[in-house]
């Protein structure tokens, strides 16, 4: 698990590198709940993380999210 939440960061890294903060945290919200799909509970965790508008909310919800699985 900590492989998948190493390349979800590095994609919204890139993302926000690439487009800014704004348009690549928005943008990316979409691939995160293909990162996360079909794993445990990530229904609520990708409601969520479509709230979020930063991506240090975004990184810190992942890493919390991840360390409880």
């Amino acid at each position: 698990m900590s492989e998948k939440l190493d390349i979800i960061l590095e994609h919204l890294d890139l993302a926000v590198l690439e487009k800014g903060e704004y348009v690549g945290v928005r943008e990316m919200r979409k691939h995160i709940c293909w990162y996360l799909k079909n794993l445990k509970d990530s229904s609520k965790v990708r409601e969520e993380i479509n709230r979020l508008e930063t991506k240090q909310a975004v990184e810190t919800r992942l890493k919390e999210y991840f360390s409880n699985l």
